[in-house]
């Protein structure tokens, strides 16, 4: 993969993430009005506006894929019909149930740092051998 592939991937990701916080808040807004709720969606209007013109100013080195990737997850703002937080933001008022949802939320913590530590170890460690190999007469 290379670094423009990469670098446009991670854009993708925050479009979606800014498609799903805004689409969250905007029906968060209408359950209870708060106005947390709506300055927070319209922040993330303003950045998948802002990510989108970014990500346009790139449309010679993206292809007909990432457009299309863009046009989905744009269409999945429209498709939203309800969106909850999690458990934890509302507090379970049982303190059990509190108890074994933050220990539920540390283990999956846990296990991503995990997986994400092989992955890391196994890209540096392939890159050395690349340059020892490399370097090899």
């Amino acid at each position: 993969m290379s670094l423009k592939s990469f670098h446009i991937f991670f854009i993708l990701i925050c479009i979606a993430l800014a498609i799903f916080l805004g689409a969250w808040s905007f029906i968060q807004y209408q359950k209870t009005p708060v106005q947390m709720f709506l300055m927070l969606g319209s922040f993330s209007l303003i950045l998948l506006i802002s990510t989108l013109v970014y990500l346009l100013k790139f449309k010679t080195i993206v292809g007909k894929k990432a457009m299309f990737a863009i046009a989905f997850l744009s269409s999945q703002f429209f498709c939203f019909s309800t969106a909850h937080a999690c458990a934890v933001c509302f507090a379970p008022e049982n303190e059990t149930i509190r108890n074994s949802i933050n220990m539920a939320i540390l283990f999956l913590i846990g296990v991503t740092a995990l997986v994400l530590s092989g992955v890391t170890y196994i890209v540096i460690r392939s890159f050395r051998q690349a340059n020892r190999s490399r370097d090899l007469p």
